[in-house]
């Protein structure tokens, strides 16, 4: 019964993809940055062409995660067809909800890991976003996977640690917002660990790999970033401005009412259920990133609302998965129903 339950939520997720994802070069953002920057990496020689000025519009700076991994896949099929990055998308999005069942089952919380599969088969929205191909689906793994890894850290196999810092780090190599999160991260399970300098060694060794590709490509290949390379005292003082809280704060709370319109009942019954996901480390990672993530309105150098339309949503969308996770463990804790070793 658990297997065809599992199944069902695949084949939802699945046929809701494939409805979503019509337009096979995927959104602006895909065709336009993340396929065409596969697209010189996967042409051989040439793909230095891509670190250049003149492509400023396609921001040759990001990191280069899923363009590297559509590009292999086009180097070993012989030819750029437009299926791969679908199926990567897919493949992700999969991932996705599978690795959140995977960790809640482990944890003996079978229901609430049947739960954490449901909310993604009936999320319409978030399938639709992941059918764009954009590379916010793999940043919202990589976020989930390390606040997965974070929940089961008291594990007696150390090895976990080297595990937990190569995913947060790896975050950075996706977007240049994940450069954020690691540093965010890395504050926290600091601060978690306490005075275990083994832990810490381990989480650093295992975030060193990834670290040092970064670096390499920022230093060596990348140009500078149009969004640092534009601030002035002026785009500093907007910090100032009271009226743009006010924009971006009522921004927030319109999407979460209309985008993400499962987040506020799910905070509202962890309320109620077991109210210490509020000062966990987990809650403290995922609300320090969300207001990072809305501070970066402040220094814009663009229109206030258009940044907000089109990115707002992207950068909650790759907390989302995450937070839903940490939730729907925490309330299962503190709940029979959702903390049963089987499905009644």
């Amino acid at each position: 019964v658990q297997i065809l339950f599992i199944l069902v939520c695949i084949l939802a997720i699945t046929g809701m993809f494939i409805y979503a994802g019509q337009r096979k070069y995927g959104d602006w953002d895909a065709w336009a940055l993340w396929n065409l920057h596969a697209r010189f990496l996967a042409s051989g020689s040439f793909y230095s062409r891509l670190f250049t000025s003149r492509l400023a519009w396609a921001s040759p700076d990001y990191p280069l995660m899923l363009p590297s991994w559509i590009a292999l896949f086009w180097r070993s099929a012989g030819n750029n067809s437009v299926v791969i990055p679908s199926v990567v998308a897919y493949v992700v999005l999969i991932s996705i909800a599978l690795s959140g069942f995977a960790s809640l089952y482990i944890r003996k919380q079978r229901v609430a890991g049947f739960l954490f599969m449901i909310l993604f088969a009936l999320d319409h929205d978030f399938i639709a976003m992941a059918s764009t191909q954009y590379a916010d689906t793999l940043m919202a793994l990589f976020i989930l996977l390390s606040l997965i890894l974070f929940t089961h850290r008291h594990t007696e196999d150390k090895k976990l640690y080297c595990l937990l810092g190569f995913f947060a780090a790896s975050a950075a190599w996706i977007k240049n917002e994940g450069i954020l999160f690691f540093l965010v991260f890395s504050f926290y399970f600091i601060f978690s660990s306490g005075k275990n300098r083994s832990l810490i060694t381990r989480y650093f060794a295992g975030a060193l790999l990834p670290l040092l590709i970064i670096v390499l490509f920022k230093t060596a290949y990348a140009p500078v970033n149009g969004l640092l390379k534009a601030q002035t005292i002026a785009t500093f003082n907007q910090a100032l401005d009271a009226h743009r809280y006010m924009i971006i704060g009522r921004f927030y709370l319109n999407l979460l009412s209309t985008g993400f319109p499962i987040i506020i009942p799910l905070i509202f019954i962890v309320f109620i259920l077991n109210r210490r996901y509020f000062l966990s480390w987990e809650s403290m990672i995922l609300t320090t990133m969300q207001i990072g993530f809305l501070c970066v309105f402040l220094f814009t150098t663009k229109d206030l609302n258009w940044g907000l339309d089109t990115a707002c949503d992207r950068l909650t969308y790759q907390l989302y998965p995450a937070l839903i996770y940490t939730i729907i463990c925490y309330a299962g804790i503190s709940t029979k129903f959702l903390n049963l070793h089987e499905i009644p």
